[in-house]
This record gives structure tokens, C-alpha cells and sequence, in this order.
């Protein structure tokens, strides 16, 4: 359908709300899935007991659990939409501390939305969002509600941050502020725009626009800390991705500069581990010039190589940063992509000492490709245990090397704030309260002092809504303002 096929991207599925109580509170709604977009035959299809025995039960094999993955990940993100994770339904928003609406008398304006149209709509209070332009000059629509804006700056260790940027890209024709996190800071957010290239979590962002809603009460206890850009301050949001063509600091384990490239038979590009370092891709960087299908090529903005301006990734909707997701192959696909000789071989050793289990994570070496080697966060002494052919090596700090034993194969230790990201500041303090990344822990220090959980999960309470809103016109007129929200998954590979 028109719904489910947008150009070189396909839809996963799109949802929105269609009912709602007396406080203009969702309360039904509709969800379309895209089936075409979803591999359910892989889903249905199980492997053999895994253990030698023959019991243990028939378990998902590896493509089905990426697909299911996939298909659980796009119902949650559109269940979310309809709970009130948009921006036509921030005017209804209520203060979780008081119960009055946030947006007390909405007023239509002119307003220049994210496709650069002109349109006449209500606009939310600036409490809750508010129009930003960065530093490079791209405009954005930011939430700024109080609990949100805590999670963000607990997530990037940056105490400055003023909210959390919507994507600047619009997802369906009707769409103007934005009703997505911006791909580019929240790039392993359920709720940013695009899913499928890396695994995706729920975190206590979504939650907590939830809960500034004033509609629920969360239980943060349940999510999980986004890897992306975690504890790597305020530059991996204010400042570019790539800086003259290199990868800074800031920038390291997130994206990378190595260009995809194929001439005549032979692959000429570079491995690494992706962001979430459960698995390992290849740099989706590409000359724009020389691709044969219909993609635009990045705008000045968007443009980090000096003399080539064609140069860009495909994940576009992440500001055209390159990231490691072209070709991705989970831990558990690792030995199904070498039986099928779909990644390049390693020393003979080090090939026999990777693994496929659960607890396996991604570790880039300085051979052709990364490593899978089982690992374990030990949140006591605040390392990284890895487990290598029957020893047990330490990652005692960010940028560590290892060598593989009885192989010539080194590999480094990922940033620990990355590999293990629920480790440092559980939930992100749930936005109710400050990681404190000066200790060499780093903890949650609670707005509440009474609250000793690890995650500050007992900081808040919630008022319930007090005004009860009769004005169905209005909240008719924002739905039909904002209706289809869309989430896309990139078709690359």
C-alpha cells in the first residue's frame, strides 16, 4: 500500500490514536503492520535442541531471533505512539507534579515545520516544545519536558542539554514538529525513526515523555540505557559526528569514516563492531556520485569530507553520519556467515575461540574484521570480564588491548559505558535525578535523598489530571494535523 512503500525505504508499521478519555487521554487506537517488511516465515522457523543431549527444548535460530527482534521492536514503538509519544498530543500534555494541563490556552500560529512549509496549527507550550536551530544551522523541534530533558543529559553526561531533539526529517507528509528522537543522537532509541540496522531498546526516554505526559506513571525500573553516545559528553551533541574526514573522540564506537566500496568482484571497505557491539557491519559511508539507485546526496550541512561533497551515509535520516550497520551480522550469526563464507576467516585460533552465546559481544581487532568473545559486566569491580579459550582477560579501562592466546589476532576493549551501558546510572536515574560521571562508578545522585534504589525508581509521584477536557474539536482538529505516524526500516543490504 501508498502507506507502506516510501521510495527506496519501506514501512514497518503505522499507528495513532482514535479515542480518548475525559483528560484527552488516549484510550484506543489503531496499529497497521506491514507484513511485506517483516520476515515472519523466518520468525516461525526453529533450530534444533541446542544441546548435545537432544532436551532442552527447540530455541529461535539466529535469523528468526533477528526478525522477531524486529516485528516485537515495531510493535512497541507504535503502541507507544498511540499511548501519546507524538507531537500532535503534547497540547493535552498535563504537569505530573500540579495535574493542570501544561498547554493552558492553545492557540493556533504560523509555524515553519521540518519539511520547510509553512503551515497554521496549535502549538504546544514552550515548556514542552520549543523550535531550536544547531550549530550548523539545522532547525529542530525539541521536547523539553523536565523528566525527558534529565534522562538526556544523564544519558550524554552533559548537565547543559535543554531537551531532546525530535528528527529533523519528516516521517509521513502531515508530520511537522516531529514525532521521532532525532536518529542521529538517538540512534538505538525504540522511538527514534528508523529500525533494523542495530538492536534497539526501551529506555527511559520514551518513559519519561510518558510520564511528563501526566497521563501514567512508569515503572523505570524496566528500561534499559541506550549504548548510543552514552557518557560521551556534550560534544557528541553539539558538535559534528565526523570532523574533517576523522573520527574524534567523542565519535568513537558510534560511527566510523571508511567508505563502501566494490570494484569489479572485490569488497573494498572496512568491519567493525556496531554501536550496540552485539554484532559487527560494515561502514554504510558511500560516494553518492557513483550509487546506482535514487538517494540524495547530503546537503551542505551534512557534509564532513573536505573536497568530497558526495560523500555521506546511507542511513540518512541520522544526519548522513556513517555508522557500522551495512551487511550486519549478529554474535549468533557469526558461524552461519563463515560456513557460508560470508566474512572474512581469521587466524584458525582466534576464529575457535570466538562465541555465539547470549553474553557475546562485538570487539574490533586489527585483522579483517572484529571478534565475537564471550563477556560479562562485573558491575562490583566495574570491568569487563572476557572470556578467551578457557582464561579470563580483564578490560580495566576504554581503549585496553588484548591478545588473543596462542594467535597473532589483538583485540580492544570497547568503552565501557557502551558494552555495559546499564551498569553506570541504572535508567538513567529514571530523570529524577543527576549521574554523577566524576566517580570512577558513576551513580545516581536523587532529586529525592529518601530514595535509595539504584536508578533513583521511588523520586517521583504523580498527580493525576485535574482539568477535564471537553474540547473534542480541538483535539480533533491536532489529529487531523498529525495522523499517520510511520516507523521506516532502512533497506540497504
Amino acid at each position: 500500500s501508498e502507506v507502506c512503500y516510501r521510495g527506496s525505504s519501506k514501512t514497518l508499521a503505522s499507528a495513532f490514536s482514535c479515542f480518548w478519555d475525559q483528560f484527552a487521554r488516549p484510550i484506543a487506537g489503531t496499529i497497521d503492520f506491514c507484513l511485506d517488511a517483516i520476515d515472519l516465515t523466518s520468525i516461525d522457523q526453529l533450530s534444533a535442541p541446542t544441546n548435545s543431549g537432544g532436551g532442552g527444548g527447540d530455541v529461535l535460530n539466529p535469523e528468526a531471533d533477528k526478525s522477531l527482534q524486529l516485528a516485537v521492536g515495531s510493535a512497541v514503538h507504535e503502541l507507544a505512539h498511540v499511548l501519546g509519544v507524538t507531537s500532535a498530543d503534547m497540547i493535552f500534555f498535563y504537569d505530573s507534579t500540579t495535574g493542570l494541563r501544561r498547554t493552558l490556552n492553545p492557540q493556533m500560529a504560523e509555524v515553519i515545520c521540518i519539511d520547510g512549509q509553512m503551515r497554521e496549527l496549535y502549538v504546544p507550550d514552550k515548556s514542552v516544545l520549543q523550535e531550536k536551530v544547531s550549530k550548523q544551522g539545522v532547525r529542530f523541534f525539541e521536547v523539553t519536558l523536565p523528566t525527558v530533558r534529565q534522562v538526556v543529559r544523564n544519558q550524554f553526561n552533559c548537565q547543559t542539554l535543554t531537551g531532546a531533539p525530535l528528527e529533523n526529517q519528516p516521517s509521513s507528509e502531515a508530520e511537522c514538529f516531529g514525532s521521532h528522537f532525532e536518529e542521529r543522537y538517538f540512534f538505538t532509541e525504540n522511538l527514534s525513526a528508523v529500525q533494523g540496522g542495530v538492536p534497539e531498546i526501551l529506555s527511559s526516554l520514551t518513559l519519561g515523555l510518558l510520564h511528563d505526559s501526566g497521563w501514567y506513571k512508569p515503572d523505570y525500573s524496566v528500561a534499559k540505557v541506550s549504548v548510543f553516545g552514552h557518557g560521551a559528553g556534550c560534544e557528541f551533541v553539539e558538535e559534528n559526528c565526523i570532523v574533517n574526514g576523522e573520527v574524534p573522540s567523542y565519535s568513537e564506537g558510534s560511527f566510523c569514516n571508511t567508505e563502501y566500496k566494490i570494484e569489479g568482484n572485490k569488497f573494498l571497505g572496512s568491519y567493525g563492531c556496531d554501536p550496540t557491539h552485539t554484532g559487527m557491519g560494515v561502514c554504510d559511508l558511500v560516494d553518492f556520485s557513483q550509487l546506482s539507485m535514487a538517494y540524495t546526496p547530503p546537503p551542505p550541512e551534512f557534509r564532513y569530507f573536505p573536497g568530497a561533497p558526495s560523500l555521506g551515509a546511507l542511513t540518512t535520516r541520522a544526519d548522513y553520519c556513517p555508522t557500522y550497520t551495512v551487511n550486519a551480522v549478529t554474535c549468533k550469526q557469526v558461524p552461519g556467515k563463515l560456513e557460508q563464507m560470508k566474512l572474512p576467516i581469521l587466524d584458525y585460533f582466534a576464529t575457535a575461540a570466538e562465541s555465539d552465546s547470549d553474553s557475546s559481544r562485538c570487539f574490533n581487532t586489527d585483522q579483517q574484521r572484529p571478534v565475537c568473545l564471550e563477556a560479562e559486566c562485573d558491575a562490583v569491580n566495574h570491568v569487563l570480564n572476557v572470556k578467551v579459550a578457557g582464561r579470563e582477560l580483564l578490560c580495566s579501562y576504554d581503549g585496553q588491548t588484548h591478545l588473543i592466546p596462542d594467535t597473532g589476532v589483538t583485540f580492544e576493549c570497547p568503552k565501557l559505558a557502551i558494552v555495559c551501558p546499564d551498569m553506570i546510572c541504572p535508567a538513567n536515574c529514571a530523570g529524577h535525578g543527576v549521574c554523577d560521571y566524576s566517580l570512577t562508578n558513576p551513580t545516581c545522585k536523587c532529586f529525592d535523598r529518601t530514595d535509595r534504589t539504584p536508578g533513583c525508581f521511588e523520586s517521583f509521584s504523580s498527580t493525576p489530571p485535574r482539568f477535564v477536557d471537553n474540547g473534542a474539536l480541538s483535539r480533533g482538529v491536532a489529529l487531523a494535523l498529525a495522523m499517520i505516524l510511520p516507523l521506516i526500516v532502512l533497506s540497504v543490504c
